[in-house]
């Protein structure tokens, strides 16, 4: 098996890999500073390898530019316990768990391999987890994020114990948003992906208590990369629900929204669930501005007055880990009752 290893691709790794019998041509050591230019050329030469690189950008930008590659390996390298991540993917690319013409992901726990579409692979995919004392449950809900995902945020919203630490240490970005409310949370990681997000970009909103799955992102980001569709919501009422993990008021509250917006809005919902995929494009149309409860809603009835194409897929859900600052509380359960009801009629103006 031959490679070619970006820059980013620690000596060590490279070494242990050529110690196994393979042949790598490391960029790093022949063409420290290169050009673009000259990468195209190294990378055109060595059509016959299979690239390994830290950075999923710049693995994109190989498809991009159409280069005659074999494959490309994406490596997840988490921060903690880094040595023992290198050992392991020493021992996956020695034992050729590979996929030519794909897109394969080595990842802690994880090897997941994708067909080479141009498209899709060229198309981001943001996670948003708005966070607040999530920390025995953040690092479960970031391992199962799909590694097809390009970045996920958690936005620290004023948390008191390590949610920020945990987060960062299982591979995510963090950032701080010290206003809480779910809404405040979701505006901070809006904003900080206007700085890279494209239109067609997909930007995915997932809760930090493990109450969804994780893995189940594909069946959110497939009706939008196939289909044409703006936004999809997951709905637990479609799919399986574990038995206590919605209190009766939240499936009141769901039948009730629902029902008002097909009524008001002529739109089909079942479900006001958290987690949901969206192109950026249309969540810049929106023009979000909920700063607590009503997030979710507003962003469906939004979604409904200017006519975005938006579908349903049914998810599964589970008992969340920690208590709900929400469905948890008498007074959580009474405010999200009051806004989600506002929001929906402040919005047929």
């Amino acid at each position: 098996m031959k490679f070619v290893a970006d820059e980013d691709v620690e000596a060590y790794l490279i070494d242990r890999i050529r110690l196994s019998g393979h042949s790598v041509y490391s960029i790093r050591e022949n063409n420290s500073g290169i050009s673009d230019k000259e990468v195209i050329g190294i990378t055109n030469s060595l059509k016959d390898h299979i690239l390994i690189t830290c950075d999923r950008h710049f693995g994109n930008w190989i498809i991009k530019k159409g280069f005659k590659i074999y494959g490309i390996i994406y490596l997840r390298l988490h921060k903690s316990s880094k040595n023992a991540k290198l050992e392991r993917i020493t021992k996956i690319l020695k034992d050729n768990i590979l996929f030519d013409n794909c897109f394969t992901v080595i990842d802690q726990k994880q090897v997941q391999s994708y067909p080479i579409n141009k498209n899709n692979l060229l198309q981001n995919i943001f996670v948003i987890i708005p966070a607040y004392n999530e920390s025995a449950s953040i690092a479960k809900v970031i391992n199962a994020v799909p590694a097809f995902v390009t970045e996920v945020i958690v936005v620290n919203n004023a948390s008191t114990d390590a949610t920020a630490q945990v987060a960062e240490n299982a591979g995510a970005t963090v950032i701080n948003e010290f206003k809480t409310g779910y809404g405040n949370a979701c505006l901070k990681g809006i904003d900080y992906l206007k700085a890279k997000a494209e239109a067609k970009d997909i930007v995915v909103f997932l809760d930090g208590d493990f109450s969804d799955y994780p893995h189940e992102m594909n069946l959110l980001v497939t009706p939008i990369q196939e289909n044409g569709i703006d936004m999809v919501i997951g709905s637990r009422v479609l799919g399986n629900r574990q038995a206590g993990s919605m209190m009766p008021q939240q499936i009141f509250g769901n039948w009730l929204a629902t029902k008002l917006i097909r009524f008001f809005y002529s739109a089909e919902f079942t479900d006001l669930g958290p987690f949901r995929a969206i192109r950026w494009d249309s969540l810049s149309l929106l023009k979000m501005k909920d700063k607590t409860y009503g997030w979710t809603v507003e962003m469906q009835v939004k979604a409904a007055k200017q006519n975005l194409k938006c579908t349903e897929v049914a998810v599964s859900y589970r008992k969340r880990i920690g208590v709900s600052k929400v469905s948890g509380t008498i007074k959580g359960t009474v405010l999200a009752g009051y806004k989600i009801l506002f929001t929906i009629f402040k919005n047929l103006k």
